[in-house]
């Protein structure tokens, strides 16, 4: 009797144990195949949806599609702004470029203006923002630090 109770003890915590990992296992794979952050945001007649594609230390990829719901055509403009705290890379070592085009130093653009165009009603563009860190303007103070940049659509 008393082996027949440990078999089905140790059975018990067998089964307990494989369904925690499952668990875990299915939590981890949902949480890291979500990992993009999508936002919409609506303004007058703009609608926008910011989506961050890859985020590292090194590299940033955020796709922002503007869509104009208005009846006129309408003007739009993408501002990108460094954050300032002591975990960020400078601006002054930051590049970007939009859909693959002209390659600017952050710091180069005027009030942090990098991209603006006009929307006709009803249409839309898909606007893909790469970030990038130069390398050889690194300093040792920079060890630790990310690109830490965020966009708003006015």
């Amino acid at each position: 009797m008393k082996i027949n109770n440990y078999i089905k003890s140790k059975m018990l915590y067998f089964v307990i144990s494989l369904f925690a990992l499952v668990v875990l296992s299915i939590s981890s794979s949902y949480a890291f195949l979500n990992r993009n952050k999508v936002e919409v945001v609506t303004s007058n007649d703009l609608v926008v949806n910011y989506k961050e594609v890859t985020n590292n230390a090194f590299s940033k990829t955020n796709t922002i599609t503007v869509y104009n719901s208005g009846n006129d055509k309408t003007h739009f403009a993408v501002y990108a702004k460094g954050e300032e705290d002591s975990n960020s890379i400078d601006i002054n070592k930051i590049y970007y470029s939009i859909n693959n085009g002209v390659e600017s130093l952050l710091s180069n653009s005027t009030n942090g203006l990098i991209y603006s165009g006009y929307l006709d009603k009803n249409e839309s563009i898909e606007l893909n923002i790469n970030l990038w860190i130069d390398y050889d303007l690194l300093e040792n103070s920079d060890q630790g630090k990310s690109i830490s940049i965020d966009f708003n659509v006015q």
